[in-house]
């Protein structure tokens, strides 16, 4: 149920599962009345491209960068069709962390449904320096609770979500 995004809310050819493409629009609408407007940069992507994208990515900086800035086929959340990466509309990407934009986003995109899947002031756990932006949509109840939980989201599925966990067994 891939949903384009409208081109008023971002780049050209990005697409969401339905469910997703819809709150990212409510949430888009939003951020653009509040004065903090933001486009959808980078939304659902194959498993082939997914390949294609870390095998190039690897073959320029190798595998160990390569995990850093990309994700393996298989294991990117944007192969799921509910991610999204963002990018500011007016104010400067390279420090996305210090604007309005990023601000509004820390404050408002669990209202819709979103987490920042790798919050900038958790790069240490989640090992992820390239991504401040990227949204993993969960829907609202779980995305308030992850938000209100001040963990990730990885942290929050270990001690909440999954069944128990032995770290002994990984």
């Amino acid at each position: 149920d891939l949903t384009d995004i409208t081109t008023e809310y971002a780049a050209s050819g990005m697409q969401l599962r339905k469910v997703a493409a819809d709150a990212f629009l409510n949430m888009a609408k939003a951020s653009l009345q509040n004065g903090t407007p933001f486009f959808a940069s980078s939304t659902y992507i194959s498993y082939e491209d997914q390949a294609s994208y870390y095998k190039s990515i690897s073959s320029q900086l190798g595998s160990s960068l390569a995990d850093i800035y990309s994700e393996r086929a298989g294991y990117s959340d944007h192969q799921t069709g509910m991610a999204v990466n963002i990018s500011a509309t007016y104010e400067d990407n390279e420090n996305i962390t210090s604007t309005k934009v990023y601000e509004w986003l820390q404050k408002n995109c669990a209202n819709y449904g979103f987490i920042l899947r790798y919050p900038d002031a958790k790069k240490d756990i989640t090992d992820k320096e390239s991504e401040p932006t990227h949204l993993l949509y969960v829907g609202k109840d779980l995305a308030k609770k992850i938000n209100d939980s001040n963990l990730t989201y990885d942290e929050y599925y270990l001690l909440y979500l999954s069944t128990w966990y032995d770290a002994n067994e990984v």
